[in-house]
């Protein structure tokens, strides 16, 4: 009798739904919602964004999701997606906030959603990655070296990249370069795009210190650390301050440091001396320590 007892108490552990043993590590209050940046999609060719994050902060426990918005839209197109994914987000999860995560534009459109279109009672806290609050000088070079005939070239070459392969149906590069300059940032941007009281909002900076397997950041970073200092190949650490600021992302020095996009944890997860999924890991254990 006693055998049969103890085989049946073994037996029933077996058939236990595995989710009684789920980690909660990064199970957090409220929902984390991951905004991308411009020029990009939440999938490119099939290939996630935020490559293998979102898994990864899953099998810990977070309620994740991923917002997507046009790549190089104008940006009342990404803010009214973006809102519309916060509504959608609420709904679904059945809480009546989230956490956003926004990286690079993600993070400028998250807080211009919050501050002027009704979603501060919607957004629990705010972490931007490497956002350019304070403008960049890159695009202020960009917007200065061409002649007026020579930046609608570009910008509509852009826009018809962005049109085929991402199916943005009013993409507008030019726009979206002049908003990221110094002067559009900080004398209108920031003066009509305030931080709300009872969101919590801290940030995170890049930097690169070498050459890395993204390669395509290389240039930019020499140029943009002669112009403003330490950077991540595009975002400057002063401009990416906002907030409670956390600190620098820099991996080891050795293997270049952490470029704009090892932050996303590409190229395909292929980030010698950073791991990209461990430091979203880091920020949602702390936004749950927090208690967001």
């Amino acid at each position: 009798m006693f055998k049969k007892m103890v085989l049946c108490l073994i037996f029933a552990a077996l058939i236990v739904p595995m989710s009684v043993f789920a980690s909660t590590e990064c199970q957090t209050k409220y929902p984390v919602v991951l905004v991308h940046g411009g020029g990009l999609s939440s999938q490119v060719f099939g290939i996630n964004y935020w490559y293998k994050i979102p898994t990864a902060l899953h099998e810990k426990g977070s309620d994740v999701y991923i917002a997507s918005l046009p790549a190089i839209g104008t940006e009342a197109e990404r803010r009214a997606e973006l809102k519309k994914c916060i509504l959608q987000v609420r709904s679904i999860s059945g809480k009546n906030k989230v956490n956003i995560i926004g990286h690079c534009l993600g993070g400028l459109d998250a807080r211009y959603v919050i501050s002027n279109m009704g979603m501060a009672d919607s957004v629990a806290s705010l972490t931007t990655i490497s956002s350019t609050h304070k403008g960049s000088a890159l695009a202020d070079m960009m917007v200065g070296l061409l002649p007026g005939w020579a930046e609608d070239a570009v910008a509509g070459a852009l826009n018809a990249f962005a049109s085929f392969f991402f199916g943005d149906n009013n993409p507008d590069a030019l726009s979206l370069t002049y908003m990221l300059t110094t002067k559009y940032m900080n004398t209108a941007f920031n003066p009509a795009v305030p931080n709300i009281a009872g969101v919590y909002y801290q940030s995170w900076a890049g930097v690169k210190t070498g050459i890395t397997t993204d390669l395509m950041f290389d240039s930019m970073w020499l140029l943009a650390a002669a112009l403003e200092g330490k950077n991540d190949g595009c975002v400057s650490v002063n401009s990416a301050k906002w907030g409670n600021y956390r600190g620098e992302m820099k991996g080891f020095s050795l293997f270049g440091g952490v470029s704009h996009v090892y932050e996303i944890n590409h190229p395909l997860g292929n980030t010698p001396g950073w791991s990209a999924v461990n430091f979203y890991l880091d920020v949602v254990k702390d936004l749950k320590t927090r208690g967001f």
